[in-house]
């Protein structure tokens, strides 16, 4: 059996079935090479493709990967950051509902044995026109309750934010109060 012979692929060929050009060699696969006015519809042929080695086709792989985490990784990052928001503006929320309900109880529940105690509370919690009002007029407050044997407990019904406007929130809420005066009871 003869060895094939190598063949220079930088120098254009001609092969046709008339014979023309260089014969092909036995077991050896020859290209052939057309010169642009010889192509036609029914020659043409794709360029040939590169081989796609097994290097290419894993990293094809983990690029796909990749994408499909980084978008999971969004999308879990975008609910998160819904979630914290949501709770932060219920956190708030029920912040303005627990001090509105501890004002309300400090402003309707005061004992004559306690006075000075259950004011202070009412003072510590309270803000504005309303802290200075009666942070000025305390004393005589007291008095009043100690005089007339005031005993009075708050209950909160109910509790609901109305408006929130930045760091401030309208709180409405249904209360009780029953208590005593000079003995004789009163709701």
């Amino acid at each position: 059996m003869a060895s094939a012979q190598p063949v220079d692929l930088s120098k254009p060929t001609r092969t046709h079935p008339d014979g023309d050009g260089p014969k092909p060699q036995p077991g050896v696969r020859t290209p052939t090479v057309y010169e642009d006015s010889e192509l036609d519809a029914d020659t043409a042929q794709a360029a040939p493709r590169a081989p796609v080695t097994r290097g290419k086709r894993v990293l094809g792989w983990v690029a796909a990967v990749v994408a499909v985490l980084l978008v999971l990784g969004l999308a879990t990052v975008a609910v998160l950051l819904t979630t914290v928001k949501t709770d932060g503006v219920d956190a708030q929320r029920e912040g303005f509902i627990q001090t509105a309900r501890q004002g309300v109880l400090n402003l309707t529940t005061i004992h004559y044995a306690t006075a000075p105690q259950d004011v202070q509370h009412l003072l510590d919690g309270a803000s504005g026109a309303f802290a200075q009002d009666f942070g000025g007029r305390k004393d005589n407050y007291i008095q009043v309750v100690q005089k007339a044997q005031v005993n009075s407990d708050g209950t909160i019904n109910t509790a609901g934010v109305e408006k929130v406007d930045g760091n401030t929130g309208v709180v409405a809420g249904g209360v009780h109060r029953e208590g005593q005066q000079l003995g004789v009871a009163y709701r």
